[in-house]
Formats: structure tokens, C-alpha cells, sequence
């Protein structure tokens, strides 16, 4: 993005803009008057992104929350401001956050793209584009984005555009930069950036997409930042070259083509005690089922300080594989098979046969640990084919092979190593694979280990909201008990335990609302 970052007066700025975005500095008001930036947004923006730099009121308050969780991290912003005006005068200049950046910086900040280019060596860079910032001050901030290219030897012109004035300023590379405040606002980039960002405070703008702005909506003063990326429309955005030839084009197309019939939409949210992200996507057949937890997870032991959860994993790969494969002819693909069924007796058709898998781990000592996952794979036929396959690779590897003794397994056998101080049992039982280190296998064949009502989960559960299905859960204290039973902790571990202990769980999942498909991920921190 050279055209739009590439001078050392906007560098300064933009750099300066992400120490408060980092810092969260704020005031101590109450309401937030910050500007809707998607108001200055082309409507035809192939990616946005806006936040709070300066949270003010509640958002603030949660912001400084998390941080005191952590290592002097209410000490967190002084430190960034220290090594930004280091940094800058590192660079001979003598410009510093607290005078010059500060005084007259907003509430928030975004940028967006409209154009694309690729060199001939595959690279992608912004043709049209800005960035922009919420000013407090318009006169002020003009007078130091001109202190800026002065103190960097460059020519500056003033132009207009529908009545804005507005700078443009170039280096000795020739690329102009146009920067100018208006309407509350300072838009900095590319000169045809800055002209669309006029019109679209003037008309029609990314304001007027209503399946963005009723996203964002949704979570009202707990939204810190957002996201807006339009994939199709990048792609049809770069023109052919031999770097991106219309063949690599097609084959993105057939990999990514559910994620390209809408535009893809992000959120972070803070509250006093959990962060959160959350990602909306055109839905797909593969993600019908959002919001159902799979039932696998019914088996998974009550104090599993991990979980995950994949539903229909088989159906996702078979579907993945056959994308990224479009462009293979079909005799390699054969041959992939043949190779497959020869050397393990199992083809990638019987892969699309596995349902649902989950894993699992518990247990906050060495001779408490249990560990395993549980496949779905209703078909018979593939589940012998996958014991005997699990069964040939482990031979194969030279691991030792014992008759499996298991309450309530139809098929399995034990796996032994000399690198493991207990054994792997894998068995079948029902419509189910497992495989578990020691007794494991047989606790998660019996499918009731009491993990769906656990408070842990609940907790979980509650924080990902109604309708989300749990993908994953990990919670942090019972590592650090595990770790410290080892009593192997060291150094490393020494330094990041306060960090561990400032968080209690991460948790994510899935819902399907109105025809997309809604992940969330979050992190919920410790009292």
C-alpha cells in the first residue's frame, strides 16, 4: 500500500493512530459521540475496517478492565506512547503522540479499498484507497498533517474537489498522497481514494449496506471494531497478469466460492470480562446443522479442560478436497485412491463416511490424564476399514499391536510404544470409533462422560449466546495445575503463568441466522 502509506508524515500519523487503537486512551465521558465512518465509505469498498482508538463511558471501562488483569497492564498505554516517541525520534523527528497526535485525534478509525493491482511476480498492492480518522479538531489536524510532509521535503499542493479542499503532498518517488478533514473527519490516501470518500459522504456509501450496518447494530456499545470484506468483488478487483493468471483465478473461485457469494463481516466486543469475536458468512449446506451441538460431545469426561467438536468432518473434507482438486485431472485423483487403498486398505471416499469426530483432555496431574476422540462413521464397512487402517499404519511404524480388553468395545486392539508410559486403545463400538490413551477409550465408549452438564460447559455455553453450538472450549487453570504437577515448570513457563491465570476459558461455535453462518470466538477472563 505504498501509494497510501508510503510517506514518513503519514507514517507518523498512522502509526501514531494505532498506538491509541492499542493504548484504548480515552476520556472520562459518559456518552460516545463518535462518527460513523461507513458514512465515508465508497459503497463499492472492496474491504473496510473501522474501531474505537479512544473508547469513551462503558467501552473504556472494559477496556481498562481486561488490561488490570494483566501484568502491569494498566501501564500498558504510557509504555506504547513511550515507544512510539522513541521510535520517531529515532526517525530525526521530533514529533511525540502527546503533542501532536493526541490533541486532536477522534474516537475512531478505518480505512478502505477500492482497487487492487498485481505485479507480474504475483503481488497484490492498493491502487485506490484511505484511511481515516475521526478529528476533533479539522484546522488542527491540517496544520500538523502539513507539519508532517514539511519535516519529510515534501511538495505540497492544495486542490479541491465538490467544494473540499484538501493537501496533496509528493516525495521523491512521485506517488501523491491527498489528506484533507471534513465533515469531522480526516481522510488521508490515494487521490482518487480521498475524492470517493467525498462523494460517498455526499451519496451513496457503505452506509446504505444494510446487511453490514444491521450487523454491526446488533451489538451496540459493546462493539469495538468491525469489518467488512467484499471477496468477490477483490478478486473481480485485480486484474489478469501472469502473476495472476485467469487459471489461478477459477481455482480460488472453486475453493473459496462459498465464501464469495457475500460479503464476509467481522465484530470484536468488550465487556468487563470477555472479548469477543465474532465472523458471518454465507452459509453453506456443510454448516445446516449451526447451532446443534453434535452429540458426540455428550461423551466427553465432566472436567475436560479441553474440547472440541467437528461436526461432519468427513463431508467438510471430502468437500474441501474436491475444490482444491477441480483443477487436477481425474487420473491423478485415481492414482491418490489406489495408492490409499493398497498401502492402508482405506480410499478418501471413506474418509467422506466419518460424521461427526470430538476430541477431548482432562485432568490436572500425569496420572490423571485422560485424552481421546470419538468419530462418528455410520457405515460398517468403513469403520472396519478405518480400525484396519489405523491397525497397518501402526505396525508399519513399528509400535507394538495387543488384543484390546475393553467393557462394551465390538472391535479394537491396544497400541504400545516405548515413547508412551501407557497404552493407546482403539476401538469401535456401535457407530462409533474411539481412540483414547489409557483407560480414555473406554470412558468415552460408554457416550455418557458428562460434559455437557458440567458447569464449565454451561459457562461456556452462556457465553457464546442462545442457538450457538460449542466447537471448543479450553479452560486455562487446569493446564496450569497440569503443568505445575509435572513439577518441570520453568523459566517460560514462569513468564507466561500471570498471563494464563488472567484468563478463564476460550470457547467458540456456530449459528446459522438468516441464511449465513455466525462464528464466534471468546475469551472470558478471571475474577
Amino acid at each position: 500500500m505504498r501509494s497510501i502509506l508510503g510517506r514518513k508524515g503519514t507514517t507518523l500519523l498512522l502509526t501514531g493512530v494505532l498506538a491509541a487503537a492499542i493504548l484504548g486512551c480515552g476520556g472520562d465521558d459518559d456518552e460516545s459521540g463518535s462518527t460513523d465512518l461507513t458514512g465515508f465509505a465508497p459503497s463499492d469498498s472492496v474491504v473496510f475496517a473501522e474501531g474505537a482508538i479512544k473508547p469513551e463511558g462503558d467501552l473504556k471501562d472494559s477496556l481498562d478492565s481486561i488490561l488490570e488483569r494483566f501484568p502491569n497492564g494498566d501501564q500498558a498505554g504510557d509504555r506504547l506512547i513511550d515507544e512510539f516517541d522513541s521510535s520517531v525520534k529515532e526517525d530525526g523527528s521530533d514529533v511525540t503522540y502527546e503533542d501532536d497526535i493526541e490533541p486532536w485525534l477522534g474516537e475512531t478509525a478505518g480505512f478502505y479499498v477500492t482497487g487492487f493491482k498485481s505485479g507480474r511476480d504475483g503481488s497484490t498492492d492498493v491502487t485506490d484507497g484511505a484511511f481515516i480518522a475521526e478529528t476533533t479538531d479539522e484546522d488542527q489536524t491540517m496544520d500538523k498533517i502539513r507539519e508532517f510532509a514539511e519535516e519529510d521535503d515534501e511538495r505540497l499542493t492544495e486542490q479541491e474537489y465538490e467544494g473540499i479542499s484538501y493537501d496533496l503532498s509528493e516525495d521523491e518517488s512521485g506517488e501523491p498522497t491527498a489528506a484533507g478533514a471534513f465533515d469531522g473527519v480526516l481522510v488521508a490516501g490515494t487521490e482518487q481514494g480521498f475524492k470517493d470518500a467525498v462523494d460517498a459522504a455526499a451519496g451513496e456509501s457503505l452506509s446504505t449496506e444494510s446487511t453490514y450496518t444491521d450487523f454491526r447494530d446488533e451489538y451496540g456499545d459493546e462493539l469495538m471494531g468491525s469489518l467488512y470484506v467484499d471477496g468477490k468483488a477483490i478478486l473481480d478487483a485485480i486484474p489478469a497478469t501472469p502473476g495472476f493468471s485467469a487459471q489461478l483465478r477459477s481455482q480460488l473461485e472453486r475453493t473459496y466460492g462459498q465464501y464469495l457469494e457475500e460479503p464476509v463481516l467481522g465484530a470484536l466486543t468488550m465487556t468487563e470480562d470477555e472479548a469477543a469475536v465474532e465472523v458471518s458468512a454465507a452459509a453453506t449446506e456443510a454448516v445446516g446443522g449451526a447451532g446443534d451441538p453434535s452429540p458426540l460431545l455428550d461423551a466427553g469426561f465432566a472436567d475436560s479442560w479441553a474440547a472440541a467438536a467437528i461436526p461432519d468432518i468427513g463431508r467438510s473434507f471430502g468437500a474441501g478436497f474436491n475444490q482444491a482438486a477441480g483443477s487436477l485431472p481425474q487420473g491423478q485423483i485415481d492414482q491418490v485412491n489406489t495408492q490409499l487403498e493398497r498401502q492402508l486398505g482405506f480410499s478418501l471416499d471413506d474418509i467422506s463416511d466419518i460424521g461427526d469426530a470430538a476430541f477431548f483432555a482432562a485432568g490436572e496431574s500425569i496420572t490423571e490424564l485422560q485424552v481421546g476422540g470419538v468419530f462418528e462413521v455410520p457405515d460398517a464397512g468403513a469403520r472396519n476399514r478405518l480400525l484396519g487402517a489405523i491397525r497397518t499404519a501402526v505396525r508399519r511404524s513399528g509400535a507394538k499391536i495387543e488384543p484390546l480388553s475393553a467393557e462394551g468395545a465390538d472391535n479394537g486392539f491396544t497400541i504400545r510404544t516405548p515413547d508412551l508410559p501407557v497404552p493407546i486403545n482403539v476401538a469401535s463400538s456401535g457407530e462409533r470409533v474411539v481412540i483414547g490413551v489409557g483407560p480414555s477409550a473406554t470412558a468415552l465408549l460408554s457416550g455418557d462422560g458428562g460434559l455437557t452438564g458440567s458447569s464449565n460447559f454451561q459457562a461456556a455455553t452462556e457465553a457464546l449466546g442462545e442457538g450457538t453450538a460449542l466447537n471448543l472450549l479450553v479452560e486455562f487453570a487446569p493446564i496450569v495445575a497440569l503443568v505445575e504437577s509435572t513439577g518441570q515448570d520453568d523459566a517460560d513457563f514462569a513468564e507466561a503463568r500471570p498471563y494464563l491465570d488472567a484468563m478463564d476459558f476460550v470457547a467458540a461455535g456456530t449459528r446459522e441466522s438468516g441464511g449465513r453462518a455466525l462464528s464466534r470466538f471468546v475469551v472470558r477472563f478471571s475474577d
